[in-house]
């Protein structure tokens, strides 16, 4: 359900209700994945308790979304503990390893020879059986991505005017948030000469075949605000990014005075849930480009029973379309083979001997075992063949890209390397920044690329996809509203990438 749908319905459950509430009432929907009409119910029930209490809640208000959204995390916490209670078998779980056979198939004598790399593997004490080792805590309260189902959709159907239509309305869309955020009257045309400052919005768009530069730089309007009209860009010498104020005095090009920022993301709702989790992320491939023999892998999983985490994030591609052995055709075994003996069997190890452990797998349009190669990406199928139980609630699927929630904590993930392809296709100008924090240090590199997402609320913010890197994603103009990220900024934010690793806590 888009938001636009949510909004009306919870406004038909809770009538009369204000932006506050509603915001809130929003947040709890997709955090708790219920309905707004099972929000009202739980309403009803909430405020009937509290009428017990001589508690007057006759109407909803944001107080009473505070409260209701309380009771939800009781809710949630009671269930999580009731879990915990729970003693699982693991004979059943052993039954289902899929046998792992001769692996030494994946790899020549001379690679079989290779030694670790630049993997370290700890030793183990072989007298410490996992199990007496100390329990990771008790099970991670997860709550799955909002509609899983809606990408599984069939591509390759794209029309051209289906394509423009989104494209347009993407502009449309923030343009109306820029006019509300700022109380604008109107919003201008870049195209229409005036001598007076105007504030526009629209798509910024390289006019060359080259890295974008100073005078390349297009502004692209709507068909609604100003015919889809593509103007220059120039830049004063004294440029604040606070506003996207200029003039288009000359008719040939728009002068940039000040750039306006787009309103932020809204902050989560907190959470009385204990919020403390222990996580280990990877990311795919988990091979040598040697080999296939996943010794990188091999070695995270020995880490895994050692750290014994509440959550384990596994990003692909599991079994890499760019592999070398694959591109040059050197494996007789399938792809599904490769992940059931490789990646498979360690997960149901894992999941037998950490049965506190929560695994969530994130595929890669590079992954060889997905029928799905665009992005947004669908989740793995669950194949018989891939070796892993059918159902488990210890082993979730999502898709690419996802926002889930762990323990009270709003998780975004993609596989796509969002920031290579920014740093890729960006243009840089040196300029004084206007804060409402005078003392503020600016922000490094990094922080800024991270900021660029979260400022686009968008998984995905590129169009078109930058030149050299076209190969890595093939991207769904018709189904971008699964790359937003609904209003709401994730508390942790995980995007792989080739640039140097780092973490950072960044503002929105």
């Amino acid at each position: 359900m888009n938001e636009e749908d949510l909004r009306s319905e919870l406004r038909d459950q809770f009538t009369g209700i204000d932006e506050e509430a509603l915001l809130k009432c929003i947040s709890m929907c997709r955090t708790y994945n219920i309905t707004p009409e099972n929000l009202k119910y739980k309403w009803e029930a909430f405020s009937f308790n509290s009428s017990l209490k001589d508690t007057t809640l006759t109407f909803f208000t944001a107080d009473s979304a505070s409260g209701l959204q309380q009771m939800l995390q009781r809710e949630v916490a009671n269930m999580s503990h009731q879990k915990a209670a729970v003693s699982k078998p693991s004979v059943g779980k052993k039954l289902r390893q899929p046998a792992v056979g001769n692996m030494m198939a994946y790899s020549t004598p001379a690679q079989s020879r290779r030694q670790q790399g630049g993997v370290k593997v700890e030793p183990t004490t072989p007298s410490l059986h996992p199990r007496a080792r100390p329990p990771a805590g008790p099970p991670a309260n997860y709550i799955p991505p909002q509609n899983i189902d809606s990408y599984a959709y069939r591509y390759m159907h794209e029309k051209m005017h289906d394509r423009a239509a989104i494209l347009d309305d993407q502009l449309d869309e923030m343009a109306e948030t820029v006019r509300k955020h700022y109380q604008l009257q109107e919003l201008g045309d870049p195209s229409v000469v005036t001598q007076d400052e105007t504030v526009v919005v629209g798509r910024i768009i390289n006019d060359s075949d080259t890295k974008i530069s100073e005078t390349s730089i297009l502004i692209e309007s709507s068909r609604m605000m100003g015919m889809g009209a593509r103007i220059p860009l120039e830049f004063d010498a004294d440029v604040k990014i606070r506003s996207l104020k200029g003039r288009n005095g000359s008719g040939s090009s728009f002068v940039v005075s000040e750039f306006l920022r787009i309103p932020p993301l809204l902050p989560g709702l907190k959470s009385d849930v204990d919020s403390s989790l222990k996580a280990v992320i990877a990311c795919g491939p988990y091979s040598f480009d040697s080999d296939l023999d996943y010794k990188p892998f091999t070695a995270l999983i020995d880490n895994i029973l050692i750290e014994r985490p509440q959550l384990l994030v596994l990003i692909g591609p599991f079994v890499d379309s760019n592999h070398p052995l694959v591109k040059t055709g050197q494996v007789d075994d399938t792809p599904a083979d490769i992940f059931r003996h490789k990646i498979a069997s360690s997960l149901v190890r894992l999941e037998s001997e950490i049965p506190e452990l929560l695994v969530v797998i994130v595929p890669s349009p590079r992954d060889l075992i997905s029928h799905h190669v665009v992005f947004p990406q669908a989740a793995l199928e669950r194949i018989p063949q891939l070796g892993l139980p059918k159902v488990s609630t210890d082993l979730t699927w999502v898709p690419n890209p996802s926002l889930f929630s762990v323990n009270g904590i709003r998780i975004g993930v993609t596989s796509i390397d969002v920031l290579f392809h920014i740093r890729k296709d960006e243009f840089f100008k040196h300029a004084p920044e206007v804060s409402d924090e005078p003392d503020s240090q600016p922000a490094d590199a990094m922080t800024m690329l991270c900021r660029q997402i979260l400022e686009q609320q968008s998984f995905y913010p590129l169009f078109p996809v930058p030149k050299e890197v076209q190969e890595d994603v093939n991207l769904s103009i018709t189904h971008s509203n699964l790359l937003k990220m609904d209003g709401f900024a994730p508390d942790v934010l995980i995007i792989p990438s080739k640039l140097k690793e780092f973490q950072k806590v960044g503002s929105i």
